[in-house]
């Protein structure tokens, strides 16, 4: 079995070569800049060498562990099922003892693996010092790198196997951009961290704290064990060299049990569990608003679409702040900044709601509900998320500023912005519509139609926004410099005057939405 998966992986390598020579050109680029990468790692990794154990370990741990999370994230990015994808061979009748460590053999014959295992075993190189050049290091080197080769091809086939999965349901694309934004935000504060630094001293205090955690975890076991050995601590390199072994040993396990699910799933399909009731529609009050709400709840959580725009939300404030904090501003008043941001855009993801529905919207019509019954029903599900969300944020900000008597305007402006920006959505939403991605289409494309008026309703419904919110905005910046009453009237002034315009909003945009039904549902027709 094994042979005959290792022939179909050969046969898959060649046939990969009859392609047309732009994309043979493109795929031998990719091969020789990730193999040239994986030599000059493994060419710096074998010239610490020369410096002592207590600076090659650390650097070598650190860089081992990205290298690892690298190799092992890197099907998350591409987004794309495997060619020897288990559920190919789900009608042949084989067992998943036998097809799971085939695949997982058969994934060593590889370009991606072969770099890895160069990089892996160049340590051999880094702890072959005649100072510590004993036996016992040696074997902790080989046995490491053997461990990180093993383990990094079998925990990219566990992550390909749940990606796939994703795949299944037509969400590759976002799934993967959203990816690649989720590990650059949890990246950055590492970027800042090393940025800030202002000598080599604090660079190397930063790797020897990073590496005495990573070193005990799966990622940088099997790289610190062989260092813990060259400094004499055999015992420790025992237990790092364990815990290594244990983990390679959990993801044989879990690819194991993928398999097996995987032999029984048909592609294309992904099995869930039986849903029993009404969801939403039973939890919540039989009234149209409130079906309005169950409806935009479920779209919530099955609609790419909305996933996509509610999943940036708390990742642009990050992306706006990291350049104010490399150019020296202070964190403290940088933590100002990311909750009304967030209730800036979480207000204004209504304004275009309509547009989502499609077609779907002739039901509203046909019903007969009110105008203001689908504004305000529309409204509930932001307002839910919104209201805790920038209430915990404002707790978080205050604690970062330090001072926790800027609360008051944080309450003030982050809800003042959430209620403004619901209120002028719920009014922009049922005038200025424009069309956007169909369902089922990528979050991340848009129609290409003449005369739209997106540019008009966006920035219409930003500048209102702002315009509406701007006495409180005016009163928390008088409160952050001088104190006094400002924060008061920061807190007093947003909240009631967001709840007003939400009032308006809603009933305003309840009548125009009724007014111009027929239009909302030509214009969905035609979207």
């Amino acid at each position: 079995m094994v042979a005959q998966l290792l022939r179909l992986r050969l046969s898959f390598a060649s046939n990969a070569l009859r392609r047309t020579p732009a994309q043979l050109a493109r795929r031998a680029a990719a091969v020789v800049i990730g193999l040239a990468v994986a030599v000059a790692l493994a060419i710096y990794m074998g010239n610490l060498n020369a410096v002592g154990v207590d600076v090659a370990a650390p650097i070598l741990t650190v860089l081992g562990s990205a290298v690892c999370a690298g190799f092992v994230l890197t099907p998350v990015v591409y987004g794309r099922p495997e060619a020897l994808d288990p559920r190919s061979f789900s009608l042949m009748g084989v067992d998943a003892k036998r097809l799971s460590p085939g695949l997982a053999l058969a994934a060593l014959v590889s370009v991606p693996a072969l770099a890895l295992a160069i990089v892996a075993f160049a340590q051999v190189a880094t702890w072959n010092r005649e100072s510590t050049g004993s036996a016992s290091t040696t074997f902790f080197a080989v046995a490491g790198a053997l461990l990180i080769t093993v383990g990094g091809v079998l925990g990219a086939r566990v992550v390909s196997a749940l990606v796939s999965f994703v795949v299944a349901r037509r969400r590759s694309r976002e799934f993967s951009t959203l990816a690649v934004l989720v590990v650059l935000v949890a990246v950055s504060p590492v970027v800042v961290a090393v940025v800030r630094l202002r000598s080599t001293r604090d660079l190397a205090d930063l790797l020897t704290e990073a590496s005495s955690v990573l070193g005990w975890t799966p990622l940088g076991a099997a790289w610190a064990a062989p260092a813990a050995a060259a400094a004499g601590s055999t015992g420790e390199a025992v237990a790092k060299l364990l815990i290594a072994l244990v983990s390679v040993a959990l993801l044989g396990a879990a690819w194991h049990a993928l398999v097996a699910r995987m032999l029984v799933t048909a592609p294309g399909t992904v099995a869930g569990r039986p849903r029993h009731g009404l969801g939403w529609f039973g939890r919540f009050p039989g009234t149209p608003a409130w079906a309005v709400a169950a409806r935009t709840l479920s779209y919530w959580g099955r609609d790419p679409r909305y996933a996509v725009s509610l999943a940036i939300i708390p990742i642009v404030p990050v992306v706006l702040v990291l350049p104010l904090l490399f150019a020296g501003v202070p964190a403290g008043i940088l933590a100002l900044i990311p909750v009304p941001v967030a209730a800036l855009l979480l207000g204004w993801t209504l304004h275009n709601d309509v547009a989502y529905d499609n077609t779907a919207i002739w039901l509203h019509i046909t019903s007969g509900i009110r105008g203001a019954a689908d504004r305000f029903g529309r409204a509930i599900p932001t307002l839910v998320v919104g209201i805790p969300f920038i209430a915990v944020g404002a707790l978080a900000s205050a604690h970062v500023y330090g001072d926790r008597s800027v609360l008051p305007s944080l309450f003030g402006v982050g809800f003042g912005i959430l209620f403004t920006g619901v209120g002028v959505s719920s009014i922009v939403s049922a005038r200025f519509p424009y069309p956007v991605a169909a369902p089922g289409s990528s979050a991340f494309t848009s129609p290409q139609t003449s005369g739209s008026s997106s540019p008009v309703s966006q920035t219409l419904s930003f500048a209102a926004i702002l315009a509406l919110c701007g006495p409180a905005l005016y009163f928390a910046g008088r409160g952050l410099f001088e104190g006094g009453d400002w924060p008061s009237l920061a807190l007093s002034t947003g909240i009631g005057g967001g709840l007003f315009v939400l009032l308006v909003g809603v009933f305003l945009g309840g009548w125009i939405f009724e007014r111009r039904s027929t239009d909302l549902f030509a214009f969905s027709v035609r979207n």
